[in-house]
């Protein structure tokens, strides 16, 4: 069902536009209409920021695409839009948003809803913006970035995958929304490979970053209604897995219990596939150690038995060769084995109880409904 308008598109709005000059690309005027559309419906006032003021047409498109009552802001290193004559409710700002201390100056306590970066569309200056910028976009907002063809110009400090242009920079900042999947350098041993100051501006956007949106010569990045302060969970429902083993879900949970919301009856097939799990890994545990243990008795056995073959050979010589012929039998017997130490039990007995020992430890010991799982009804 096609929406009903009551209001004029921008697009409308900029095929009628008779005041100062404005520049835009056709397809930008669809995308605009998306991505501001649904605010612009909701009747409330918007703070918009763009970069670049250039003749003004684009601040003036603005005033009248926004509700009434919002604030539109320019902002321009170019003394002479001084000059430019605005209605009110547009102002302009003579600045290099790049600089980060003139910026808080200047906006000092303002949210931004929208920023629009249609200013030089080189590298250093979009990518020093954002990082100025983004930090002002309030909860919900919108982060738009136009003209990124030109980052693959050479007149504009771009080309095809050139380390440090605009799109190079967006694509890595593409990474922040998984930084929960690859942060952790146990997980990915890859993750070590990034810079740390990278790696630490990855983790500020993940909590911050909701999606980003490529267009044609167009990105929109998006902030969270809400900062995300953890993870996303995995939430399970359903009562049934006829396909699937449920195994490996439940050792999933078994491992990160806090990963997961479980809904209706759910809960119950996990945790009996999880008791299940655990009780066989227990068994698996407990024959191997029934195994080492049986090593062990075996080679104490062997060790007795090389002992009273030593002291028959004892009794049978003369007192005057029984230190050496002892000494030679010893020598004889245990040839290549593993030496006894002085508590009385090999190498080979220490490893395996020390075998044992950890295989102890690692046995399961808490109940595979574990806390942190959170159970809805």
């Amino acid at each position: 069902m096609m929406r009903t308008h009551t209001r004029p598109t921008f697009g409308t709005l900029f095929s009628q536009h008779g005041g100062y000059v404005s520049d835009k690309w056709m397809q930008f005027l669809a995308i605009y209409e998306r991505e501001l559309g649904a605010a612009v419906e909701q009747g409330q006032s918007i703070c918009l920021l763009e970069i670049g003021v250039q003749n003004g047409g684009s601040l003036e498109l603005w005033h009248e695409y926004l509700p009434t009552g919002s604030r539109v802001i320019g902002i321009d290193v170019d003394e002479r839009c001084r000059q430019l004559v605005f209605p009110e409710g547009v102002e302009v700002l003579i600045a290099d948003a790049g600089d980060q201390r003139e910026v808080d100056r200047l906006l000092a306590g303002t949210l931004l809803d929208f920023i629009i970066d249609d200013g030089s569309h080189k590298p250093k200056d979009i990518i020093g913006a954002f990082l100025n910028l983004f930090p002002k976009l309030a909860d919900g907002g919108k982060y738009i970035i136009e003209d990124l063809h030109a980052s693959y110009w050479a007149s504009h400090g771009g080309g095809l995958r050139k380390s440090g242009s605009s799109i190079e920079f967006l694509k890595s900042i593409v990474d922040c929304l998984h930084v929960d999947y690859y942060g952790d350098s146990n997980r990915d041993e890859n993750a070590g490979k990034i810079d740390e100051d990278e790696m630490n501006l990855l983790k500020k956007l993940n909590t911050d970053i909701s999606c980003i949106k490529f267009y044609d010569s167009i990105v929109v990045i998006e902030k969270y209604i809400v900062p995300k302060i953890s993870r996303f969970q995995r939430i399970v429902s359903g009562s049934q897995m006829p396909i699937t083993n449920p195994y490996g879900l439940a050792e999933a949970v078994i491992d990160n219990p806090h990963d997961f919301t479980f809904f209706g009856r759910s809960w119950d097939v996990i945790a009996e596939a999880a008791l299940i799990s655990a009780v066989q890994k227990m068994a698996r545990e407990t024959k191997r150690a029934d195994d080492l243990a049986k090593q062990v008795a075996e080679l104490r056995a062997e060790q007795n038995a090389r002992g009273a073959a030593t002291g028959s050979i004892q009794e049978m010589t003369t007192k005057q060769v029984a230190a050496p012929a002892a000494d030679q039998a010893g020598s004889a017997q245990r040839g290549t084995d593993s030496p006894v130490t002085e508590d009385g039990f090999s190498e080979d007995e220490k490893q395996i109880f020390l075998a044992l020992e950890m295989e102890h430890e690692e046995l399961p010991k808490s109940n595979p409904k574990t806390p942190g799982i959170e159970v809805q009804e």
